[in-house]
């Protein structure tokens, strides 16, 4: 009886949906576009599955409360791209690695894809506190995936980001809000 019980529970444990987590970076970085605000941000996903069971990250969606505001606005995730450092000009370069697309996480797979987000048309980054929402669809349950944190942007920060438009890259600080 022990037996049977034992492996109808280990059936029952290898057969359960898997669970993923999602966690936001320490940092973020920021640009002002030409003509919108440019958010690059690397969420985290990882399975805290017990199991093998893979899930797959179908959407990452970014809302971003501006200071003052009583609506957040959407911003677009529009590439995968990665960070490389240029020891001779001490500068970071973004280089495309791909388009949106859905992330497989399993228990030894773990995803933190670099996203760039763009606002919408005309909207652009001001002095201010702002609340940074990630949110996530998976395939295998109907729970949404959610993180929020703040950033600050100072206005000698946002002299820099006004002054080399699309060419300067701020890192941010970003506290996770529980």
């Amino acid at each position: 009886m022990l037996s049977f019980l034992l492996s109808l529970y280990t059936w029952y444990d290898s057969n359960r949906p898997p669970q993923i987590e999602l966690a936001l970076p320490d940092r973020v970085r920021v640009t002002q576009g030409e003509d919108r605000a440019w958010l690059y941000i690397q969420p985290r996903y990882v399975s805290t599955s017990q199991n093998d069971q893979i899930d797959v990250v179908t959407s990452i969606e970014v809302e971003v409360k501006p200071p003052e505001a009583s609506a957040s606005i959407p911003f677009d995730w529009d590439e995968q791209g990665i960070w490389n450092f240029d020891h001779a000009s001490r500068s970071l370069t973004w280089d495309w690695v791909a388009d949106p697309g859905p992330l497989v996480v399993s228990p030894a797979d773990p995803q933190m894809p670099s996203g760039l987000f763009l606002s919408r048309d005309g909207w652009l980054w001001a002095a201010g506190d702002y609340e940074i929402t990630v949110s996530s669809s998976t395939s295998a349950g109907d729970k949404t995936l959610a993180a929020s944190g703040t950033m600050t942007i100072t206005d000698d920060q946002l002299v820099q980001l006004e002054s080399g438009r699309g060419s300067l890259f701020l890192t941010v600080p970003l506290v996770t809000v529980e």
